[in-house]
């Protein structure tokens, strides 16, 4: 108490005062002394508040200057060629403070090619808000892609979750699992009734779920996500969703250039933020006829943030959704 600045010490709740040596409440920001939930700091080893704060702050500084990467992307003018270049650069920086527990669900080790092994068809998702939402029995997936392989679907039905899944190649019954719902039709930029393929707007609407909150959307659609991913932006399609996961085929330059415009908007004016990337180990680079310099097929997830909270606040409110959702 008489080493701590005034300030602090007037703001800190009664139980931290007590419980934290001296020289941790001076070194501890004083937003964490406020936010931390009462039970991380009996919990914790007093030697890693310091090291924690250090470790937080470095990861938000990183981020802020990432984002500022995007803000600044000056796209006019560039050939296909360097959009591409740059796309591909960009994707190897994911945010590393939006996401505090990231798990790979699904997929199944691939053996049908003879230039490599490697497992396919799995997702990331990050955890932090979908335990609270299983928390509180709102967890919502949509996934479009499913072919032979319901690995990911099985298992996020198998936690508590809804799942709607769609794919116009194949024919399964309506109902699989406990609350896996299948309807075989696509997804694509514009509706084509004809095609049996249909925007993201227009799917919510028939589903009922244009107001509602959709914890992961997920789709691998060989293609269809370079044009559409701008587009159900533009639409609005994405407002509700806080998590997207998917495979994107960039096969061209010019389709590099698409895909990188679209994820710049989701980035900038939708409040999404990379938080995962990694190459397709089976289509690799033995398939690639082109001998790209790059990895053309690769799973990403994108993350949405809360942009009225700084990236501390981010962080702690990830915690406390995680301890909140272990409590339940």
């Amino acid at each position: 108490a008489q080493q701590m600045p005034n300030q602090n010490a007037q703001q800190m709740p009664n139980q931290y005062a007590q419980q934290m040596p001296n020289q941790y409440a001076q070194q501890m920001p004083n937003q964490y002394a406020q936010q931390m939930p009462n039970h991380y700091a009996q919990r914790m080893p007093h030697s890693l508040q310091p090291a924690l704060s250090d470790y937080h702050s470095t990861l938000c500084r990183l981020d802020a200057e990432r984002l500022k990467v995007w803000e600044g992307l000056d796209l006019e003018g560039k050939s296909p060629e360097e959009l591409e270049m740059l796309l591909h650069k960009l994707m190897t920086e994911p945010f590393s403070s939006i996401c505090q527990v990231a798990k790979r669900i699904g997929g199944y080790y691939y053996e049908r090619i003879q230039c490599v092994r490697h497992t396919e068809g799995y997702k990331f998702v990050c955890m932090d808000d979908i335990l609270q939402d299983l928390a509180e029995g709102k967890c919502l997936i949509y996934s479009f892609g499913i072919n032979k392989d319901w690995s990911f679907e099985d298992v996020m039905d198998s936690i508590g979750c809804t799942v709607f899944a769609f794919d116009p190649t194949v024919d399964y019954p309506e109902h699989r699992g406990k609350r896996i719902t299948f309807q075989r039709i696509g997804l694509t930029a514009i509706t084509n009734e004809e095609k049996k393929l249909f925007s993201l707007s227009d799917i919510l609407q028939a589903n009922g779920h244009t107001n509602s909150k959709i914890s992961y959307l997920k789709f691998d659609i060989e293609g269809h996500e370079i044009k559409g991913l701008g587009a159900w932006h533009a639409s609005g399609a994405l407002k509700n969703v806080q998590q997207l996961g998917f495979e994107y085929h960039l096969k061209t330059p010019e389709k590099a250039a698409t895909m990188l415009k679209g994820i710049r908007d989701i980035t900038v004016d939708g409040d999404f933020r990379l938080i995962v990337h990694d190459i397709n180990g089976v289509y690799g680079k033995c398939l690639d006829k082109r001998k790209s310099l790059y990895f053309e097929f690769s799973e990403v997830v994108f993350k949405k943030v809360n942009k009225t909270q700084s990236c501390h606040e981010g962080i702690l409110s990830s915690y406390k959704k995680i301890e909140g959702a272990a409590a339940t």
